[in-house]
């Protein structure tokens, strides 16, 4: 009695394990994301450097945000966002 128990907790962890770890590589093939890297040919905004403090400003010489910041990151220059630390 307790040999044929033992083997039906063995089969149904191994179905267990089996469909979790199905489960899990469907899971991360799903996520896998396709990206692309767009090709930027014309710039919108670009750092501004005054003092030692950065800040940004447009293709045109406007002040976008004022040179008060230790640093500026701009991840696409075609499009307004920014990273200031």
């Amino acid at each position: 009695m307790k040999r044929t128990r033992r083997i039906y907790i063995t089969i149904i962890s191994l179905i267990i394990i089996s469909t979790l770890v199905f489960l899990g590589y469907n899971l991360i093939k799903r996520v896998k994301k396709e990206y692309k890297v767009e090709e930027i040919k014309q710039y919108e905004y670009f750092v501004l450097k005054q003092n030692e403090l950065f800040g940004v400003i447009d293709k045109k010489g406007n002040t976008i945000i004022s040179p008060e910041y230790n640093e500026v990151k701009i991840p696409n220059p075609r499009k307004a966002s920014f990273y200031l630390l």
